[in-house]
């Protein structure tokens, strides 16, 4: 159960849970409890942190705030915007779809508090995708400032080759966020944003 949690937690920290579901793989967080993967999500993520050493200037993201917000309260969000939402990993994640292709995964706490998002929209255009990634940019800049790392070109010419990536990341000793435009042909561009919480614990 533990090696299964951990792999869970990764799987999450790196993106690649939403992916392989909706790609049909078997979801790597197996039957582990919610509690389980609590343990695992501190360590997991303090690794992907590194040595950042500054804190988050705000924990607001995608109009939720992490380690504050609730299940009933991101549900109630969504239902209003008739978003379709079902609990997975025995309450640990939430799905919820919305009729405009996008896909919205939240991770609680076993207290259902929120502490972590990955919201994907899937088949984009090259244009609509690079507006959209200029969008969400523009509005991290002002909440959280300069990206600490960027790749790629977001413009709707380079995003329309095959495979093409570009995106951000900003690693702070509390939270992570990354956003990705990638290429992936049958399926357009996926636009991925994804936001957690780090637990408090030692640097990397």
């Amino acid at each position: 159960m533990a090696t299964a949690a951990v792999l869970g937690v990764l799987a999450t920290a790196a993106g690649a849970h939403t992916w392989l579901v909706r790609r049909g793989s078997v979801c790597p967080m197996g039957h582990a409890s919610p509690e389980a993967l609590e343990s695992a999500r501190a360590p997991a993520l303090q690794a992907v942190r590194g040595t950042a050493a500054a804190a988050a200037p705000t924990r607001v993201a995608m109009g939720f705030a992490l380690d504050r917000t609730t299940e009933s309260e991101l549900l109630a969000t969504a239902s209003a915007r008739r978003g379709s939402c079902a609990e997975e990993a025995d309450g640990a994640l939430v799905r919820c779809t919305f009729a405009d292709r996008e896909e919205l995964v939240a991770r609680f706490t076993p207290q259902h508090v929120l502490v972590g998002l990955d919201r994907v929209r899937y088949g984009l255009d090259g244009e609509t995708a690079a507006k959209e990634l200029a969008r969400v940019r523009d509005a991290q800049v002002v909440a959280y400032g300069a990206p600490h790392r960027q790749w790629g070109e977001a413009t709707a010419a380079y995003l329309g080759g095959p495979l093409r990536q570009t995106g951000v990341e900003y690693r702070f000793s509390d939270l992570l966020i990354d956003v990705t435009a990638t290429q992936m042909a049958q399926d357009g561009v996926v636009l991925r944003e994804q936001v957690r919480s780090v637990p408090a614990g030692p640097r990397g």
